[in-house]
């Protein structure tokens, strides 16, 4: 018995996306991180750990205290972003959920901003997947664009 039109077709479609998955895995992983440093890992593990978006701890008073003045370190003021905004979070994101988007826009109160929730998207697709283009590069592009028009 042969295989229907439509389970031919499923079966191609699934078979592309692992030869595409295969040819760009080695080129993620050739690329990722690009040019992190360990303070910056060491930073974005804070981040988490403390739940706020402050800058880097030196572990130390002493250290805190002369990079800032005080002995922890000062969260990052968001009242100070007054440019317009495209952020972009998908909904398979494991390092960037909803609801720290949300924590994120409570905080951002004195710029606009336009939301998009990308479905189905991971980390990674931010970068890589190529519906990226249309999806993500192509708008924020364009806002640039307008952007530069009216001022």
């Amino acid at each position: 018995m042969l295989p229907s039109p439509a389970m031919t077709s499923n079966r191609l479609r699934d078979e592309l996306r692992l030869n595409c998955r295969q040819k760009l895995f080695p080129r993620i992983l050739e690329t990722t991180p690009a040019g992190i440093s360990r303070k910056q890992f060491k930073h974005f593990g804070q981040l988490i750990s403390s739940g706020n978006f402050q800058k880097f701890d030196y572990q130390s008073k002493e250290e805190n205290f002369r990079q800032y003045n005080r002995h922890t370190p000062p969260e990052y003021n968001l009242r100070n972003v007054r440019v317009p905004l495209q952020l972009f979070f998908g909904t398979r994101d494991l390092l960037l959920v909803k609801e720290d988007v949300v924590r994120l826009l409570q905080k951002l109160k004195n710029t606009k901003y336009v939301l998009h929730e990308l479905r189905g998207f991971n980390h990674i697709d931010m970068l890589y997947s190529n519906m990226a283009p249309r999806l993500i590069y192509k708008r924020i592009v364009n806002d640039v664009k307008d952007f530069n028009l009216k001022n």
